[in-house]
C-alpha cells in the first residue's frame, strides 16, 4: 500500500515540477543557486536512485531536484501536492531518506556528501550538517535497531576515504557501504567485491541491509581478434548471401564445462584459458549485518541475479527481495535473429534467503497478480490470453511461474 501511494505521489510530483514553493529558504540563499541568464534547457547526468521519500507520518513528500541541487518538500493534500519548502543541498542530489519526521538525509552524487536537513520549522528548513563520504554516493537507507543507523553506497575511492583504495591489488572490492550513527559519526566502511555500488534495501526487521552491484556482469569477456585463429569462430560465419564475414573477436564465459571444471569457454565449450589469465566472480547482491558493532558484511552473496542492477525492494511481509535489472546475454550474440532480439531487456529478479530466484520481464509485471494461479484456473487463463492477444502478445506463452516467456 505504501509503495502504491508513493508511486501515485511521484506522478503528482512530476505534474508539480513547474510550481515554486509558497515558503522556502531565505531569498539570498536561493539567489546564489540561480545563475543569471540560466538556460531554460535543464540537464543533469547523475542517475537518480531514490528520488522520492515519504515522512514517517505520511503527510510530507520529499523529492530530490537533481539539476537544481535542491530538496523539494510537498505537503500531501487530499487531491494534490502543495510545495512548502525548497532547500539548497549539495550538487546533484540523487537519493533521499527520512530519519525522523523533522530530519531528512540527502545523498549528493557530485559533492560526495550527505546533507542532513532540519525540517522542524518548514519556513526555515535548512541543511544543518554535511557528512563527507566516498566517491559518487548513490543511495541511502536507515536500518538497525530503531532504524538509527544510516548506510550509504559509494565507490571504493575518493578524496574523503580514510583508507588506501588499493586499486591495483587483485581481489580488493571496488564498492563501499559507509555506515553512520544518527549523529553522523562513522561506524564502519564495508567493502564489497563488486564494481559501482548503487541500490540498498532493508529487511522487514531492520537487521539486514542489502546492497546491489550496479555493473555486476555475468562472467563474460571478449578475446581480441588477434588471439582467435582465423576461421575458428562458431557458426554462422556468413550472411544470407553466403558471403564469409571478417575475422572478429570472440565472446567467452567463465563457467563450468562438460568435465565439471570451470574454464573460459565459448558456445562450443572450447577452452580459452590461455587467452584470459584471470578468474571472474559473479557477486550481485550482498547482505550487511546492520546491528553488528560495527556493521559488517555477512558471509556469502547472491549470484546470477543479473548484469546491470538498478534498484532493490523488499516485501515487508515475506522479506523477499526484488531487483530491477537490465539483462545482458553477451555470450548468446550468435543466436538466431529472433533470439538476439531478446538479449537485452529490462527484467525483475526476486529471491529469498534460500537463493531461489526467478526472472520476469518488466512488461509482464502488471500481469503478475492475475497470472499467479493461472495453472489452476483454465477459464481465467483463456480470458487473459484473449486480452494479451488484443495487446499484441498473442504468440507469447504463459507459464506457471507468474510471467510470460
Amino acid at each position: 500500500m505504501a509503495t502504491h501511494r508513493l508511486c501515485a505521489l511521484g506522478a503528482a510530483f512530476l505534474a508539480c515540477l513547474g510550481c515554486r514553493p509558497e515558503r522556502s529558504a531565505t531569498p539570498s540563499t536561493q539567489s546564489s543557486f540561480s545563475p543569471a541568464g540560466a538556460s531554460p534547457f535543464t540537464l543533469f547526468e547523475s542517475g537518480q536512485v531514490r528520488p522520492l521519500a515519504l515522512s514517517p507520518q505520511g503527510n510530507l513528500l520529499f523529492a530530490t531536484n537533481t539539476p537544481a541541487n535542491r530538496l523539494e518538500v510537498f505537503s500531501i493534500q487530499e487531491s494534490t501536492l502543495v510545495a512548502v519548502a525548497s532547500i539548497p543541498v549539495g550538487l546533484e542530489p540523487v537519493a533521499v531518506a527520512a530519519r525522523t519526521q523533522n530530519e531528512v538525509w540527502v545523498v549528493n552524487h557530485l559533492s560526495d556528501s550527505v546533507s542532513v536537513v532540519d525540517l522542524s520549522d518548514l519556513a526555515r528548513a535548512r541543511v544543518v550538517r554535511t557528512i563527507l563520504v566516498g566517491d559518487e554516493p548513490r543511495d541511502i537507507v536507515f536500518a538497525g535497531s530503531g532504524r538509527n543507523r544510516a548506510f550509504v553506497t559509494t565507490a571504493h575511492r575518493g578524496q574523503n576515504s580514510p583508507v588506501d583504495p588499493e586499486l591495483t591489488t587483485p581481489g580488493v572490492g571496488r564498492a563501499d557501504v559507509w555506515a553512520f550513527d544518527a549523529n553522523g559519526a562513522m561506524l564502519s566502511i564495508v567493502t564489497l567485491l563488486c564494481d559501482t555500488p548503487r541500490a540498498l534495501a532493508v529487511s522487514p526487521d531492520g537487521a539486514t541491509v542489502y546492497a546491489a552491484a550496479f555493473h555486476s556482469g555475468n562472467r563474460t569477456a571478449t578475446i581480441a581478434r588477434g588471439s582467435v585463429p582465423s576461421g575458428s569462430l562458431p557458426a554462422p560465419r556468413d550472411n544470407f548471401e553466403h558471403v564469409e564475414g571478417p575475422d572478429v573477436g570472440l565472446i567467452v564465459k567463465y563457467r563450468e564445462g562438460p568435465d565439471g571444471s570451470v574454464h573460459w569457454l565459448d558456445k562450443l565449450d572450447r577452452i580459452w584459458d590461455d587467452a584470459i589469465r584471470f578468474s571472474l566472480p559473479d557477486r550481485d547482491v550482498f547482505a550487511i549485518d546492520a546491528d553488528a558493532d560495527p556493521p559488517v558484511a555477512r558471509q556469502g552473496s547472491y549470484s546470477g541475479v543479473g548484469t546491470v542492477l538498478f534498484n532493490l525492494a523488499v516485501n515487508p511481509v515475506s522479506g523477499k527481495i526484488y531487483v530491477s535489472e537490465q539483462a545482458y546475454r553477451l555470450h548468446s550474440l550468435l543466436r538466431s535473429h529472433a533470439q538476439r532480439r531478446k538479449r537485452k531487456e529490462p527484467r525483475v529478479s526476486d529471491f529469498d534467503g534460500g537463493f531461489e530466484r526467478r526472472q520476469l520481464a518488466l512488461r509482464d509485471c502488471v500481469w503478475l497478480e492475475q497470472a499467479r494461479d493461472l495453472q489452476h484456473r483454465p477459464a481465467r487463463r483463456r480470458q487473459l490470453r484473449s486480452r494479451h492477444a488484443q495487446s499484441g502478445f498473442a504468440n507469447r506463452r504463459w507459464t506457471e511461474r507468474g510471467g510470460a516467456r
